[in-house]
This record gives C-alpha cells, sequence and structure tokens, in this order.
C-alpha cells in the first residue's frame, strides 16, 4: 500500500467528529479530490508570468495599497522571529509579500507565485480563499509534508457583496 494510498484510507475513516478543525478536514478532502499529493516536490511550484502578474497588480491597485500598510505593521511585530506577510489575489496569486528573504525564498512567496489550494494543497492564504473564512493551519495541518514545520494564519478579504478579493497570511 503506498502513502497516498494510506492518506485515502485514513481520510475515509474519519469520524463524523474529529479533533481536525472542519476547515482543516474539508481541505484536505478537496485537496484529495483534485488528485495532489502530499509529498509535493518543487518542480510543483508555480508562478504566473511577469505580464500576468503585472495585470493582477493593476487590477488590484486599491487592495494592495491598503494592505501594504497592514503587512508593513504586521512586519514590524513579527521583526524578532523569521516570518513572511503576504497578500495574495482572489485565485491566491501573491501580490505582496515581505519578512525574511531568505524564507520567501524558501516557501516560494515571492509575487506571482501561486499559493491557491488547488496548486499547493491546504495552507493559510489557499484555504482561507477556498474555506471563505479565516484559518489557522498548524504544522501538518498542511497538505503538503514539506510544510509540517510551519504555521500560518489567513483572513479572506471580503469586497462588500460578499465575494473573495484575496487573503492575507501571516
Amino acid at each position: 500500500m503506498t502513502h497516498t494510498s494510506h492518506w485515502g484510507t485514513f481520510l475515509d475513516a474519519l469520524p463524523k467528529t474529529s479533533p481536525v478543525a472542519d476547515a482543516i478536514l474539508e481541505s484536505w478532502l478537496r485537496c484529495r479530490a483534485a488528485g495532489l499529493d502530499r509529498a509535493l516536490h518543487a518542480d510543483h511550484f508555480r508562478s504566473v508570468d511577469p505580464a500576468d502578474l503585472a495585470e493582477r497588480l493593476q487590477r488590484n491597485t486599491e487592495l494592495v495599497a491598503i494592505a501594504r500598510s497592514h503587512l508593513d505593521w504586521l512586519g514590524a511585530q513579527l521583526a524578532t522571529v523569521p516570518h513572511v506577510v503576504y497578500l495574495v489575489d482572489e485565485d491566491g496569486i501573491v501580490l505582496l509579500s515581505s519578512g525574511d528573504p531568505d524564507l520567501i525564498a524558501y516557501a516560494h512567496l515571492a509575487p506571482g507565485a501561486d499559493w491557491s489550494e488547488r496548486t499547493m494543497g491546504t495552507n493559510g492564504a489557499g484555504t482561507a480563499i477556498a474555506s471563505r473564512r479565516p484559518v489557522a493551519v498548524v504544522g501538518p495541518d498542511h497538505f503538503d509534508q514539506r510544510w509540517h514545520d510551519c504555521t500560518c494564519t489567513a483572513a479572506p478579504i471580503h469586497r462588500p457583496d460578499g465575494g473573495v478579493i484575496g487573503a492575507v497570511d501571516v
């Protein structure tokens, strides 16, 4: 039996009441349905091309302008610990990120990176967008095993009509 099939067996056997948060369990099920592998590799990193990123930044000018000061404030509060704070658009594409440059490079969190749930599995920003609610993704809550030593807290940003326009993740 492969590791992936063990994971499927585990998910199928979870009781109706579980110590796993509903948002995380729902995300794992979406990831499994999308055919994602829990042991993703660096070649699964995806970024949009520079023209696409430029168009997204233009379309989200107001969102980026408003979020920038909040991300700067969060970054200042976390200055003594390795961190990344970042903003994604409604598709999970990173528009703005700041924090530890080595961590940004390692985690592929530079502008243009795709952190949607359908690409990266359960993660702060992608899962906040998919679930339309704030989430904390702690250690092994992440679908991809490579992020099991990380903690992400994220919240979606809603338009006045209730639609999601992006998310902020720490």
